[in-house]
C-alpha cells in the first residue's frame, strides 16, 4: 500500500476481484465497501452518484483498493473497461472539484485507485 494512506486522512474501501469477475457482483461489493445508502441502486449511475457524494464518510480522502486486479470484472473486457473510466472519471472529480455546485460539505480532495 502507498505511504501516503497511512496517513489517517484516507478513507481505504478494499475489494476482491474474484468476488467481482462480472459487473453486478462489482457493484454488491463497493456498495458494501463504502457502505453506500440504502437507496443505492447498484448501477453504473448509482453508482457514480454515490462515489460523487460520499458525505457519510468521515475522512478527507479516498482509496479503492482492487485486489487480486487480474480477475476483476473478467467476464468481459468491455464492462471492465466502462468501469475503470467510471473510477477515474469520478478520481478526476474529486482532484479537480472546484466549488461550483453549492455543496459546502464537498471539498477538493483525492479518490484513488489501486490496482493490486
Amino acid at each position: 500500500m502507498n505511504n501516503y494512506l497511512n496517513s489517517g486522512d484516507y478513507f481505504i474501501a478494499a475489494i476482491d476481484g474474484k468476488k467481482c469477475v462480472d459487473i453486478k457482483s462489482f457493484l454488491v461489493e463497493i456498495g458494501r465497501a463504502f457502505s453506500f445508502p440504502e437507496h443505492y441502486g447498484e448501477n453504473l449511475d448509482a453508482l457514480d452518484d454515490c462515489l460523487n457524494d460520499l458525505d457519510w464518510i468521515d475522512k478527507d480522502n479516498f482509496a479503492l483498493i482492487i485486489n487480486d486486479y487480474q480477475s476483476f470484472i473478467s467476464e468481459s473486457e468491455e464492462d471492465r473497461m466502462k468501469v475503470n473510466d467510471l473510477l477515474n472519471d469520478v478520481s478526476d472529480e474529486w482532484k479537480n472539484y472546484d466549488g461550483d455546485d453549492n455543496d459546502d460539505n464537498r471539498k477538493k480532495s483525492d479518490f484513488v485507485i489501486i490496482h493490486n
